[in-house]
């Protein structure tokens, strides 16, 4: 068993000081079952400490799993990487661009189309309700920010609009202006929610169905999907809101908005889902597609997927600083090349690193993700106890 000691500090101090009521790192190799770190307890006054089948709000970390579905069709030639999306979705056929997406709406004609890479790359211009910019402003007014919103609220915020059906919320997204031209520019957005529903036109069926037939269900990701059963409730988590003192619960295990079903499949941030299910996704992606003799996608999807698809010249900022982007997540370049993974904005993140068959997902279950520097933390302490066991 490889100890994992910068790792198992990193989780007690996010407990002990962070101040988290509980954090766990799942930890991967090879064909090894994953090793769990884990410290404090689902929540503040719940019993039992996180575990394997524990339920986390996944948030963004949904991303990574509606790209390589994406990959895996356009492996099979049902969709084209650089397709345009007005070919399924004929709303997107004349996008315009806000002039000053901060100031306001105003817009001219954009100068080249939406297509499948810019959505698997936040490079399509769209914006992303939450944001403090014109445009993202609009987006939420407009009841098309496709997340759910914890149950209780966040302090200081007004409650946001309810997020439209599929179709409002795909008529809202190709009328308001974008960002930037697609392909010029790296702006996180909503890309993922939308190619999800592009998706769904392509295969007749729901997205969640889709992940289900394709990937959940030949990987036994048994607790993985949209909703989480009310019966579940032991299993789930608290999320805490950590921003004020004392901290509070923003999104009880008992009472859960992810116990109700959403506007739609949310293709960016929709999933709830345990630590050994993420970890039987991302060892899949280790194995070249393939998990415990089950095959589910070809090699080739999975290095078309994990490998950088951004247009020339493009850079992208904020979490996804110096490095590349697949379908749905960063790629590591330089010394991290072969690392493929993402973040969750309640308190997630987690990698694959492909050369050395070694995956590693850090779970908590917190806002705002930048009260605390796990994100960063996390990853290199994964590195440094990988290298020190491996010399």
């Amino acid at each position: 068993m490889t100890a994992w000691p910068r790792v198992t500090a990193l989780v007690e101090r996010a407990v002990k000081v962070g101040p988290l009521p509980g954090a766990l790192a799942c930890i991967g190799h090879g064909d090894a079952p994953p090793q769990v770190i884990a410290r404090g307890t689902r929540g503040r006054g719940l019993p039992g400490a996180p575990g394997a089948d524990t339920l986390f709000r996944l948030f963004s970390m949904t991303k990574p799993v509606t790209g390589l579905l994406a990959a895996m069709l356009i492996d099979e030639g049902r969709i084209g990487l650089d397709q345009p999306l007005a070919d399924i979705l004929p709303m997107f056929a004349a996008p315009r661009v806000a002039i000053d997406p901060q100031a306001g709406l105003d817009s001219r004609p954009a100068r080249a189309a939406i297509t499948i890479r810019h959505l698997l790359t936040h490079t399509s211009g769209l914006g992303y309700g939450g944001l403090d910019d014109a445009v993202s402003r609009h987006l939420v007014a407009a009841g098309a920010l496709p997340s759910r919103f914890p149950r209780r609220g966040m302090p200081g915020l007004a409650p946001f609009p309810p997020t439209l059906d599929a179709e409002g919320f795909l008529a809202a997204a190709a009328a308001a202006p974008l960002m930037a031209d697609p392909g010029t520019a790296w702006h996180y957005a909503m890309g993922l929610d939308v190619l999800g529903l592009a998706i769904a036109r392509v295969l007749g069926q729901g997205l969640d169905a889709a992940l289900r037939e394709r990937l959940f269900d030949p990987l036994g990701m048994v607790d993985t999907g949209f909703t989480a059963r009310r019966d579940d409730g032991g299993r789930m988590t608290d999320m805490d809101f950590i921003a004020v003192s004392p901290p509070v619960t923003i999104d009880g295990a008992g009472d859960s908005a992810w116990h109700d079903p959403p506007a739609f499949p949310f293709g960016g941030a929709g999933l709830i889902g345990t630590p050994r299910d993420y970890d039987r996704f991302l060892n899949m992606l280790a194995g070249g597609g393939a998990l415990d003799g089950v095959r589910v996608m070809r090699p080739e999807a999975v290095a078309l997927a994990t490998s950088d698809l951004l247009p020339p010249g493009i850079e992208p900022h904020g979490l996804a600083s110096g490095y590349g982007f697949g379908a749905g997540g960063a790629v590591g370049r330089g010394a991290r090349a072969g690392e493929f993974g993402w973040y969750g904005a309640s308190g997630i993140r987690g990698f694959v690193d492909l050369r050395r068959r070694l995956r590693a997902v850090l779970f908590s279950q917190f806002m705002p993700f930048e009260a605390l520097d796990l994100f960063e933390a996390f990853p290199q302490a994964v590195r440094d106890d990988w290298e020190e066991n491996s010399g």
